[in-house]
């Protein structure tokens, strides 16, 4: 038995999507940050915050999932690598972005979710109705 299911968090947060997520969006970032042929990493680091809202289990658990997951790039701000941070202020304002970015892009991937289950629901039954149909026609045939 893992700590998580002691816990019983297990039924409601993903960890290892968490972590993967988080992961990925850091590293995307710390490789943006080195300049020169990397910058193009910056806009891919939201891949990690829309697989962590992605795999949440409803939107107030996206939002913060979102939250938790940019704490390591607010970690990174405060070891200065953004550059250097002058004022406590300056870094406040720094990590509430980057909190902030992370949970509307967690968000954002709770809702692509939802819009792809509805899709297939909805295409389920126009596979049914088809079948139906299909099914009518061969037995007025006999």
């Amino acid at each position: 038995m893992s700590w998580t299911e002691k816990l019983g968090i297990d039924e409601y947060v993903d960890l290892k999507s968490l972590i993967f997520g988080s992961a990925i969006a850091t590293a995307l970032v710390i490789m943006g940050t080195r300049g020169g042929p990397y910058e193009w990493a910056y806009p891919f680091a939201s891949i990690g915050f829309l697989y962590v809202g992605y795999k949440a289990i409803n939107w107030k658990l996206a939002a913060i999932l979102g939250a938790i997951a940019a704490i390591p790039i607010a970690i990174l701000i405060s070891y200065g690598g953004f550059g250097p941070v002058e004022t406590t202020q300056k870094f406040i304002i720094m990590a509430a972005v980057v909190f902030i970015v992370g949970i509307f892009v967690s968000l954002v991937g709770y809702r692509v979710k939802t819009d792809r289950e509805k899709a297939k629901v909805e295409y389920d039954k126009k596979q049914q109705v088809g079948k139906k149909k299909n099914k009518n026609k061969n037995k007025k045939e006999k």
